[in-house]
Parts: C-alpha cells; sequence; structure tokens
C-alpha cells in the first residue's frame, strides 16, 4: 500500500507548531491557537482535490480505527463527528464576530 501525504500550507503548519507548542507549555494559551488551527483547516480550498484530501476526513478515518485494527463502534465516532462539526462552526463564527467588531458592522449586514 502506497504512503499518501496531506498537503497543507505554510500556515497550517506554523499553526500546528504554535499548538503542539502551547500544549507543551499547559499555561491555557492553547485553546485560541488550535482555534485559529481549525479555522485554517476547515477553510482550506479544495481546488481539484477530492474531499477525501480534506485533513479531517482523514483523522477520522485514522481515529476510527482502535490499537488492536478493529473498527469503533459508530456511536463513538458519531460524537467525534458531532465535536469536531460543534468546534469548527465556532471557529468560523470566531472569525466572522472578529471581522463584525473590526468594521463595527451588524450581523446581518
Amino acid at each position: 500500500m502506497g504512503t499518501t501525504h496531506v498537503n497543507t500550507t505554510n500556515e497550517q503548519k506554523a499553526l500546528a507548531l504554535r499548538f503542539l507548542d502551547s500544549v507543551q507549555r499547559r499555561n491555557g494559551s492553547e485553546i485560541p491557537v488550535l482555534q485559529d488551527l481549525l479555522y485554517s483547516i476547515f477553510t482550506q480550498r479544495l481546488t481539484n482535490r477530492t474531499a477525501h484530501a480534506f485533513p479531517a476526513y482523514r483523522f477520522l478515518v485514522l481515529y476510527s480505527f482502535r490499537r488492536d485494527g478493529s473498527v469503533q463502534p459508530c456511536n463513538d465516532i458519531t460524537q467525534i463527528i458531532s465535536k469536531i462539526v460543534f468546534f469548527a462552526r465556532g471557529c468560523i463564527y470566531r472569525q466572522i464576530k472578529s471581522i463584525m467588531d473590526k468594521e463595527d458592522r451588524g450581523f446581518f449586514e
């Protein structure tokens, strides 16, 4: 079986390193950095690529397997998917709110 690489942007690589650093420091700074990283991942363009190239999908596929090679029950995976979608929406909302505050705009403008 061949190895498949996930193409990431320089921004995503830098954010991933910042997130790793913040987790290792354990100083409470990891949440904003994680939100920035996930925002970058969830808003990337998939031009000329299938959805299967999307890092979040690849994560879910790998995460669905247990160490012994069996697949986790659907209930476990569904909960993980729900958490990822919830957090992704929060990251996108955070970005929208930041733009609204910066430009002094209302939500429906």
